[in-house]
């Protein structure tokens, strides 16, 4: 017996992975697709951040940084399409793996909102891939840098209970096709 819309749960599934891995990318036609998709909030707080007089930058201020994406990441929880599946470019982990990476404290509120917060527990990780790497004022970090991250992520999504699913390193179709393959079956159908 089919479901009703009504009865179709809201599903909060993340994108991760180090810099470069082509997550925007395969969220963006994600997004053609019809998927509700919300975008890195670290790339659009930069190019914000870069227009204040005293901007915090991760490179300058880590920890204010971090505190301005937790604010934007809870705002884009609170707009999940409901009764969707909605992909979020990044999440709360992400936020505790770089504080790991700038040797920074993590603030306890990191670990209490992200157990307030119904993420799916499968998340889907972007390994890195140097043929696709490419730096850009927002990713300034070299390649090895990017492998570091990745592996702080693993490390810092698996320690927080989540389970990984490698996306292949393929064209973005069959990124695509791997997603909603994947989904299918968790769900029997999307």
């Amino acid at each position: 017996m089919d479901r009703m819309k009504t009865d179709l749960p809201t599903r909060r599934l993340i994108i991760t992975g180090g810099p470069g891995t082509g997550k925007s990318t395969l969220l963006a036609h994600l997004k053609q697709r019809g998927f509700s998709v919300f975008e890195e909030v670290s790339r659009r707080l930069i190019q914000a951040q870069r227009q204040q007089p005293n901007p915090a930058l991760p490179w300058d201020n880590l920890p204010r940084f971090a505190e301005l994406c937790l604010e934007q990441m809870m705002i884009q929880h609170t707009k999940a399409q409901p009764q969707r599946i909605n992909f979020y470019d990044r999440a709360i982990p992400d936020i505790i793996a770089y504080l790991r990476n700038g040797e920074e404290a993590i603030p306890s509120v990191y670990e209490q909102v992200l157990q307030q917060k119904a993420y799916e527990k499968q998340v889907f990780f972007a390994p890195p891939w140097p043929q696709i790497y490419i730096n850009d004022q927002e990713r300034p970090q070299r390649y090895e840098e990017s492998l570091r991250i990745s592996a702080l992520l693993t490390e810092t999504y698996e320690q927080l209970g989540f389970q990984l699913i490698t996306l292949p390193k393929a064209s973005c179709e069959a990124r695509v096709k791997f997603v909603i393959e994947k989904l299918a079956m968790d769900e029997g159908s999307i």
